[in-house]
């Protein structure tokens, strides 16, 4: 009688678990591609405007420099062709042509540097507000996953799976 009971004890144990967890939630995943989103953004146009025209000032900026290089390299040819230069002077000059090649260089890579540090400056708000968007629509869904296709970084997605972006679309109010 003590064995009979002990075996529908232990069969309780392990019988209730098992039903719970077949009773919980199946879990949800989703998928989302964040760069077809960001792009009918109203708020990226704003910021590429802006990112276009520093890029464009940087540019200039390069291009004048640039200018000023090959005019000094011009002048300094002409004159050394005319023999109007002593060996010092002549020294001089490449001296000054090589210095301003290595700041036009590191111009360049500073502006390089600070393009994309810009970038990233008026990207993140959008970034932030679609990131929000999305915790909503998981939230309001009972996601338990929500993956980014446009990243590549997941390797297989579910036919299961959910795509949310016409919701997330929705939420920030994008009609395209």
């Amino acid at each position: 009688m003590r064995t009979t009971i002990r075996i529908v004890i232990l069969a309780l144990f392990v019988i209730f678990p098992t039903v719970g967890f077949a009773q919980q939630k199946a879990l949800k995943f989703g998928h989302i591609n964040k760069q077809e989103i960001i792009v009918l953004m109203p708020e990226r146009d704003s910021a590429f405007v802006k990112l276009q025209k520093y890029g464009q000032d940087l540019n200039d900026q390069l291009e004048a420099m640039n200018v000023e290089l090959n005019k000094k390299i011009e002048d300094v040819s002409k004159k050394e062709k005319e023999g109007a230069l002593s060996d010092l002077v002549k020294k001089t000059k490449y001296e000054e042509i090589t210095q301003m090649q290595t700041r036009i260089q590191e111009f360049q890579q500073n502006a390089s540097t600070e393009y994309n540090q810009k970038q990233a400056e008026l990207l993140q708000p959008i970034v932030e507000k679609l990131d929000k968007a999305i915790g909503e629509i998981g939230k309001e869904g009972g996601f338990m996953y929500i993956f980014d296709i446009s990243s590549n970084t997941i390797p297989y997605i579910s036919a299961d799976s959910q795509n949310i972006t016409a919701q997330v679309k929705a939420k920030l109010g994008i009609k395209k």
